[in-house]
């Protein structure tokens, strides 16, 4: 449960429901550990900041700076947004996942609703590229776990439907979002992976009509986890392929969702 509120500086925030008596714990301390802190400052962090808890009795809440709105809208056709536009922002997402990732942290729900845009570049309004660009945010780590340091890669795994522990004990009835094969396997697998493929999953329907492009996106659901890329080599893959062509190139539109 959030609320939208304003605080006495005149800042926007949005207050937020962590934790109520022994259930949220394992949220917070991972927001504790991305969102708050010096790791705030890293310019690869993405993890929208935590301003401040605030403790009522056996409830925490979470205080957040209000965002624009959710990655989602940067597809919609009225935005104006260029090709150039929205692969700079699933470059940050990918940077966000990255950064997380190597925290030892797995998302778990890292489907595109779950990133935040500051604003709406449109690019194709002004037909010029911008020199100031958009920062994307990740949010909603409810379902995200933390593996301990130095935990071996091979131990790094999930079994079952991302979800809370309390709602996994109760055969995951109620899940909605789309998943890979490999949830529903029953088998151990790897939850990084995982985090590419829910983000693959709202990007279905986006092209960009340069091939180059499409076929690196494409790759992020592929089905089988083992041919997937990790989030270091889906970064390094569209950085390398985006950062061949020049701006203006990508100064295009994209056709309608």
């Amino acid at each position: 449960t959030s609320r939208v509120a304003r605080t006495l500086a005149g800042q926007d925030v949005l207050v937020r429901i962590l934790v109520v008596k022994n259930e949220g714990h394992r949220h917070l301390n991972i927001l504790r550990k991305t969102s708050t802190g010096r790791n705030t400052f890293l310019s690869n962090n993405h993890c929208l900041p935590m301003l401040a808890e605030v403790v009522l009795e056996d409830i925490v809440f979470g205080v957040f700076p209000k965002a624009y709105g959710s990655l989602e809208l940067a597809f919609e056709s009225w935005t104006k947004n260029s090709v150039g536009d929205i692969l700079d922002m699933l470059l940050q997402a990918l940077e966000a996942l990255c950064f997380i990732h190597n925290l030892g942290i797995a998302h778990r729900d890292a489907f595109i609703d779950n990133f935040l845009i500051q604003w709406n570049p449109e690019s194709l309004c002004t037909m010029k590229i911008s020199p100031s660009r958009p920062r994307v945010y990740l949010i909603d780590f409810e379902f995200a776990i933390e593996f301990p340091d130095n935990t071996l890669p091979s131990e790094c795994v999930s079994i079952g439907y991302p979800l809370d522990d309390v709602v996994q004990s109760q055969d995951n009835l109620g899940y909605g979002r789309p998943i890979p094969p490999e949830v529903d396997s029953g088998h151990p697998y790897n939850p990084f992976k995982l985090d590419i493929w829910q983000l693959g999953d709202g990007l279905r329907e986006f092209k960009t009509t340069i091939a180059s492009i499409d076929e690196v996106l494409e790759s992020f659901i592929c089905e089988n986890p083992n041919d997937r890329m990790n989030a270091t080599e889906a970064l390094h893959k569209l950085q390398s392929v985006v950062h061949s062509m020049t701006p203006l190139s990508l100064l295009i539109p994209f056709p309608e969702i």
